[in-house]
Formats: structure tokens, C-alpha cells, sequence
């Protein structure tokens, strides 16, 4: 029996299975000392955020190359620190007269059936931290503990969802492999299997329904697959396969060190996507230098307040002097979309929030939050190497009133004698269809370019990349979107502008040769793909770039893109093996 899912985590699981559900149990019933049950109430919400800040503090200072978003926890102290949420609980219990347990799970309830109804996956995920941190309560109220999962070392963990709570001491114990029914891409199954390089699949429908607990089953997250009643010839294939798998890891790990080059010397920049300041060490890892994509969004997520200027410049001078003279790219605090902010938009309120009020729409109309965050990357730019990218641009009008707001910016730093660097590069990120015809007026206007794939593609073909039900129509082995990029290259080219592709597709290394081919040499990714990328680059040559570029454009279905590209990517692969 095969079942797919999402691949959020590459990589074969072999192993039984541990079934994991949520269960919550717990008496409900009427109280006469409403003030008694307020202070259990009270002093459970002490005990959890304690805990939480125990957690924090522990990931924190693990001494470990590899590290989990701390800043999920962080949000589930924000949640327990809400007054609404708070109060919310409070004043239904003294109303209600009913047990705290049972009051914490009804509001805890409504808040996880209005968040699971966003269209949005990020918001959805928002669900999953509220009803972690109302299972807490829960739990603390009655002097429970967290279930041991001691033991599973080696295991595959099968579950409907998963908490974070629940992800942080499956990693501790060594989970084999992960499949939740549940979940997307940016799901906190992804982040935390990411950060672990444990095979993980999340969207696998039904699958609890199908397997039992000690289930030998097969995850193959390299192509979003999970196997059950396999026969032993077919084990035997995944061991091999699995076995294969851990001998490229090897190969890409000692790729570390080699330089980023094509076979006739021609220099590749690798830069990496970040967005958390513990994601450093990865990138040490990996051997990168140069950050060319640093969200700045999730600064201003859960929580209740703005970052103001100087806890931004603390926070980018930080990063910036750790790159030691390497360059960063700032994106400016690209909100709305699916990041919703406090006090600033609801993106539940909106019909369409990715073509709606989002990215510089937002900065434009609020000011406030767009200088601030101009002052302090300012400011910060004086201890190192950064460039500022906005994005979200679709017209003309917006680059200049981005120019007047920075002039602006600069002569209030000077009035305020505050130190800053004027002269920092500006650029923009590509991913509206009409920013590419307008560039042109663009490549007048700023220094360099970044094109965002992701959101390229996805508005280019119309096609809404979160949907499952038209998923196959999110490819990028796609024409048109080569055809555009072509366009972008040949036009900074032209004008010697600088040009960074910053999407997904920047880690496929099937597409690597197309942009070679048209003369683009940086990309930025996630670190862990640039070994893989090394690898390829030390078998392939310009001229063998040119000639992919050339027969690819020549192609039209998405299909015989792909194959195209993979061939030739398994035949220069070839060369890796006989050396």
C-alpha cells in the first residue's frame, strides 16, 4: 500500500511505527468556590510559562550545530501572555462556574475551528501552538506529565498532528522518520524535521486509519511516498536506496570545502536564506558566507507590539557583525500574505491576502513601521556589509516613493546624530509579473535584483501554490517562467546590475545549468543544498550550461522539461561517481 504526502525533509526511514494521538482527558464539572478555582487557573498559567521559559532556555544553550526554532516556544509564552486569552478564561469561569479544564478547552477549541478555517497554512499552524499550549494547561491543572516517548530511537512516529511540544522530545529521542496527516511545508513538523535532517512527510491523508502500531512501514521523502506490506525484496531495495542516500550525504558533507566553481573556473556565489539568528550554525556547517535572503518579518510576528528602532538595530547588528565582513541582504519586513501581525493587519479578513494588502503596500501606507525599520538597518549597516531589498513590487510609483522615504530616513538620522552608513545598496525582489516588464525603469533606479520564485511562478501561471487541488500545476520546470528569467538575466546583464535568484528553484540542482547557461552566478538557498550543488558544479562547464539552456527553451510541456533536465543532471552526476 503506497500513501503520499508532502516531502518537508528528505531522506528514506525504514523502521516500526508509534502511533501518536492527541488525548486529552479530563473531568468537567460545576465549582462553588469560584475564587479557589481562579487561582488554579492562575497558578497553572505560572507553572506552564516556566516551563516554557525551562524549554527556551535549554535550546538555547544546546552547544549543538543543528537547532530548533526556539521562537515557537516564544510564541506559546506570547499566547499564555495575551489578556484576551487570559481574561477570556478567567471571566468564563467566574460567569460559568464551571472547572478551569473544562473552561481552558472550550475557549482553546473556538480559537483552533477559527484559525484551522484560514486559507492560509501559516495561520493554520497558528492552531496547532494554541491547542499546545491549552494541552499544557490542561495537564498542569490536573499534575499530569508530559508522556514518556523513551524508547523510540529508530522509530517511525505516525501521528494526525503533531505539537511542538511533543516534536521537541521525539527529537531528543532519535525518531527514524516522521508522517503526520497534518501539515504543511512551513508546518512545525517541517521546521523542526528540517532542523534535524529527519525524513519527514506531512499532508499523508488517512494514513492513522491504515497503519497500527509496529507497522513495518518505508518513508521515501525524496519523492513524498510512504510504504506499507512491503515484501522483503522490496525492503532490500530501500535499504539500498537508504544506504545510497547516506553515502551522498557523506559525499555532499566533504563538498564543504570545495570551491563553488564550474569545471572551467567559473566562479558561483552561494549565499543562504535565513530568518533566525540560531540558523548560523548551519550555515557554518555548510560553508557558507554570505546571507542573500534575511526575512525580517517574523521580528514583528507573535507578538503584541511593533519592534521598535533600537531592539532592531541590536538585533541586525548582531548578525551583521557575525558575517565578519561577508554581505547580508535585508528583506524588508514582508507582512500580510500569510504573516499576520499584531495591530498592524488581519490577513482573515481579506478575500485574497497574497494579492492583496501585503510586502510594500503595507510599508507605504504605514510609514512608521517602514522608517523604523530603514533607520535601524541604517544604522546597523555601519558595522558591516548589508544591502536592503524590497518586496512585493508591481509599479513604478512605488520604487520612487521608496527613494523619498530613504531620503528621508538618512536626514533624520543626521538630525538625531545618530551613525549610520548612507550608502547602502538597494535593491528589489522580483515576483510580481509587471515589476519584470517595468525593469527597464527599475535598473535606473536600484542596484541590484533577487527574483523570489516562488511567488513568480505562482502569479505568473495563476496557479495558487498552496492549493492542493491544482498542486500539479505549481512546476517550475515550466517555459514561461524560464523564458522570464531569461529576460531579467539578459536585461541586468545589459545594464551590470547585479542578479541573486532567491526562490526554491535556486536549490534545484537540475536547474542550476539553465541559469548558468544565462549567465546568472548567484544564488542564495537554504545552506544544507549548497553541497549538493558543489558536487554538480565541479562536473559541468559553461559550454555544457549554454547547450541545457538552448535545448530547454526549445521544449514546451513541463514533463519533458523535467526529464530533460533530470537526464542530464544524472549523466554529469555520473561523473562524480567515476572520479
Amino acid at each position: 500500500m503506497i500513501f503520499k504526502g508532502i516531502s518537508v525533509s528528505d531522506g528514506i526511514a525504514i523502521g516500526r511505527t508509534r502511533i501518536i494521538k492527541q488525548n486529552s482527558s479530563f473531568e468537567k464539572y460545576s465549582i462553588e468556590n469560584i475564587d479557589l478555582e481562579l487561582d488554579r487557573y492562575k497558578n497553572a498559567v505560572i507553572n506552564v510559562k516556566k516551563e516554557l521559559f525551562e524549554t527556551i532556555d535549554k535550546i538555547e544553550e544546546a552547544d549543538v550545530e543543528q537547532k530548533i526554532d526556539v521562537n515557537i516556544f516564544k510564541a506559546h509564552v506570547q499566547i499564555l501572555e495575551d489578556p484576551v486569552f487570559y481574561k477570556e478564561v478567567y471571566n468564563r469561569i467566574r460567569l460559568k462556574k464551571k472547572n478551569a479544564e473544562w473552561i481552558v478547552n472550550e475557549v482553546v477549541d473556538e480559537l483552533v475551528e477559527k484559525f484551522s478555517q484560514a486559507e492560509s497554512e501559516l495561520i493554520k499552524e497558528r492552531a496547532f501552538d494554541i491547542k499546545d499550549v491549552g494541552r499544557r494547561i490542561i495537564l498542569n491543572l490536573n499534575n499530569g506529565t508530559e508522556e514518556s516517548y523513551e524508547g523510540l530511537q529508530g522509530f517511525i512516529v505516525v501521528a494526525p498532528e503533531l505539537t511542538p511540544t511533543q516534536l521537541l522530545h521525539l527529537a531528543e529521542q532519535g525518531v527514524a522518520g516522521i508522517c503526520t496527516e497534518k501539515g504543511g511545508r512551513d508546518s512545525h513538523v517541517a521546521i523542526f524535521s528540517r532542523a534535524l535532517e529527519i525524513p519527514a512527510l506531512t499532508g499523508v491523508k488517512n494514513v492513522t486509519q491504515y497503519v497500527s502500531e509496529g507497522d513495518f512501514i518505508v518513508i521515501n521523502s525524496t519523492e513524498g511516498e510512504v510504504f506499507l506490506n512491503l515484501t522483503d525484496i522490496e525492503i532490500k531495495k530501500y535499504i539500498a536506496l537508504m544506504e545510497e542516500f547516506q553515502k551522498m550525504n557523506s559525499q555532499k558533507m566533504e563538498a564543504v570545502k570545495i570551491p563553488a566553481q564550474t569545471t572551467d573556473k567559473l566562479k558561483i556565489n552561494l549565499s543562504a536564506n535565513i530568518q533566525l539568528f540560531s540558523e548560523f550554525m548551519k550555515m557554518k556547517k555548510y560553508g557558507v558566507e554570505n546571507i542573500g535572503l534575511y526575512r525580517t518579518e517574523f521580528m514583528f510576528m507573535d507578538r503584541s507590539d511593533i519592534p521598535s528602532e533600537d531592539e532592531q538595530y541590536n538585533h541586525y547588528s548582531k548578525i551583521v557583525e557575525k558575517l565578519q565582513g561577508n554581505s547580508i541582504v535585508i528583506r524588508m519586513a514582508d507582512i500580510g500574505g500569510d504573516k499576520s501581525v499584531a495591530g498592524v493587519t488581519d490577513i482573515r479578513n481579506e478575500n485574497n491576502p497574497f494579492l492583496g494588502w501585503r510586502g510594500i503596500r503595507i510599508l507605504l501606507d504605514r510609514r512608521d513601521i517602514f522608517k523604523t525599520q530603514l533607520k535601524a538597518i541604517y544604522r546597523a549597516g555601519v558595522n558591516g556589509n548589508v544591502k536592503v531589498m524590497y518586496p512585493m513590487i508591481s509599479l513604478p510609483g512605488e520604487v520612487d516613493e521608496i527613494l523619498n522615504i530613504n531620503e528621508e530616513v538618512r536626514n533624520e538620522l543626521l538630525n538625531e546624530n545618530k551613525t549610520f552608513n548612507p550608502d547602502i545598496k538597494h535593491g528589489i525582489l522580483l515576483e510580481v509579473p509587471s515589476a519584470v516588464l517595468y525593469m527597464d525603469y527599475f535598473v535606473e533606479k536600484m542596484d541590484f535584483f533577487s527574483i523570489g520564485t516562488n511567488d513568480l511562478l505562482q502569479f505568473l501561471l495563476a496557479v495558487d501554490r498552496m492549493n492542493f487541488r491544482i498542486s500539479d500545476l505549481y512546476c517550475w520546470y515550466n517555459k514561461a517562467l524560464f523564458l522570464v528569467i531569461k529576460h531579467i538575466a539578459e536585461i541586468c546583464k545589459n545594464n551590470n546590475k547585479e542578479l541573486q535568484i532567491c526562490g526554491e528553484m535556486a536549490a534545484d540542482p537540475i536547474c542550476l545549468p539553465v541559469f548558468i547557461g544565462m549567465g546568472i552566478t548567484d544564488f542564495s538557498m537554504v545552506p544544507s543544498a549548497t553541497t549538493q550543488i558543489k558536487l554538480l558544479l565541479r562536473n559541468i562547464s559553461v559550454d555544457d550550461c549554454k547547450e541545457i539552456t538552448n535545448n530547454v527553451l526549445k521544449l514546451h510541456k513541463n514533463l519533458e522539461i523535467r526529464r530533460y533536465l533530470t537526464e542530464n543532471f544524472l549523466k554529469f552526476m555520473g561523473r562524480e561517481e567515476s572520479k
